[in-house]
């Protein structure tokens, strides 16, 4: 008989698992042993297109240039005395 088959190490080995006391990797072991290893799940990520890439970086570019030049606008419109409402009421009508 194996120390597999030995009853008192079954016994022991429950006693442990059920206790908390077996170590995670003995634990790992006797599941593989009872159930079979799980299935290797890793899937590869799809690849997005240089192409993509390029098209999103620019068109943030474009957005970063017109966020600046609304910071400069409402600058200038605090500089001359525009108050926040004002300046909403100026964006609604030029926007």
């Amino acid at each position: 008989m194996g120390i597999v088959e030995d009853p008192k190490v079954q016994a022991r080995l429950l006693a442990d698992a059920r206790t908390g006391k077996l170590h995670p990797s003995v634990m790992t072991v006797l599941m593989a042993y009872a159930y079979g290893r799980p299935r290797d799940t890793t899937t590869s990520e799809p690849m997005i297109p240089m192409s993509e890439i390029e098209d999103a970086r620019q068109s943030l570019e474009i957005k970063l240039q017109r966020i600046r030049e609304l910071r400069q606008l409402s600058n200038l419109w605090s500089l001359y005395g525009f108050d926040r409402n004002e300046n909403y009421k100026l964006k609604s009508f030029f926007f």
